[in-house]
């Protein structure tokens, strides 16, 4: 920390990646610039295709920015090559040596670098107990299960203690339960070492549990960057709030501005209090509603919107129950089951339909 503010290990200024030319040109990133702090899980997240490989190849070196610039604690690398880059690569595919062991993977990178003998089997023997494979050092990678394949992979990115750790979608190969676990391990990880880790996934549960930020990406562009947590409950526009989660989506007409409080009239006339993060909305607009924070009453009563159920689904813990207002818009509502059973909503059944104060956000796009 300097002057209260966190130092930034990674930053990119106005970078921008063209592939081909002419008619054949993609742009694979758009005039791109953020910071990545130092010992922060970092993740770049977004659908196929919006960039987010391409930037951490950058980062890496492996390719070049057609403009723009990457540094790394302060210094310009960009035109670095990636082995003089204090940083190392988890790809989908680990990349493993079948015909060495556990060990001898970690410390392969070791020895390449030229580390003393003894400096590489300390190394290795604290690298092995961060990722808890100690008891399968000596035995060969073809001989152990994928999730283990992916640990041996961790260890040996960790050895060298590069400045930045890059993950390209690293769990995408596991089932999952076994996904869900190393979500847990890889913040454990990022943790104890305090490495700066940037992680790229097209997986919002991913980002969501193990990210201290995220950056949603599109086309190119870095559309929002946040926590978990404003990402989901303040999406910045339509896209954030369809890919991250699921929404409803209402269109109305803005009858009255209170600071961050919009009053918005529906189609039907009805009148729904609803929240901005961003300007003084006006005209038509559209706000978003987590179905989660949809509730449902009693027919008719004050201040509900009325609202047929259209079909009710049992997930287990949740009945997700979807309904059609008077005015014709469709939404979900996601209810907590009990020991009895579902939330009592059937098919045909009327209902009030009410929005948990704060839920309803106006989508800046």
């Amino acid at each position: 920390m300097a002057n209260g503010k966190a130092s930034v290990a990674v930053a990119a200024r106005g970078v921008s990646k063209i592939f081909g030319s002419g008619s054949n040109e993609v742009r694979a990133l758009d005039d791109v610039s953020l910071d990545i702090r130092t010992n922060e899980f970092f993740t770049l997240l977004g659908p196929s295709g919006c960039g987010k490989t391409t930037l951490l190849r950058l980062v890496a070196g492996f390719e070049s920015p057609t403009r723009g610039s990457i540094f790394l604690d302060g210094e310009d690398i960009t035109a670095e090559p990636p082995n003089r880059r204090p940083v190392n690569t988890v790809f989908q595919s680990y990349a493993l040596f079948p015909h060495l062991t556990v060990a001898q993977n970690v410390a392969f990178g070791l020895e390449m670098l030229g580390r003393p003998r003894k400096e590489i089997s300390d190394t290795v023997a604290r690298m092995l107990a961060l990722v808890r494979m100690e008891q399968l050092a000596n035995r060969a990678t073809s001989q152990i299960s994928g999730g283990q394949q992916q640990r041996v992979a961790l260890a040996r990115a960790l050895a060298p203690r590069p400045k930045v750790l890059l993950l390209d979608e690293p769990l995408s190969a596991l089932d999952l339960k076994l996904r869900k676990e190393m979500q847990i391990e890889l913040k454990r990880l990022q943790t104890e070492t305090g490495i700066t880790f940037i992680f790229v996934t097209h997986d919002q549960e991913e980002a969501l549990t193990m990210s201290d930020r995220i950056a949603v990406m599109s086309a190119g562009r870095i559309l929002q960057i946040g926590s978990p947590e404003e990402i989901y409950n303040h999406p910045a526009g339509r896209f954030v709030a369809s890919f991250i989660g699921e929404s409803n989506f209402f269109e109305g007409t803005v009858h009255n501005v209170r600071g961050n409080s919009v009053e918005i009239r529906m189609p039907s006339g009805d009148m729904v209090t609803a929240h901005s993060l961003s300007g003084k909305p006006e005209g038509s607009v559209t706000f978003a509603v987590r179905p989660e924070h949809v509730r449902l009453e009693q027919f008719g009563t004050s201040g509900t919107l009325a609202a047929t159920v259209t079909d009710s689904v049992y997930f287990g813990t949740d009945t997700h129950c979807h309904l059609e207002l008077d005015g014709g818009e469709r939404l979900v509502a996601r209810l907590q089951n009990k020991v009895s059973g579902g939330p009592g909503y059937e098919k045909g059944m009327r209902a009030g339909v009410r929005f948990d104060d704060g839920a309803a956000q106006v989508l800046a796009d």
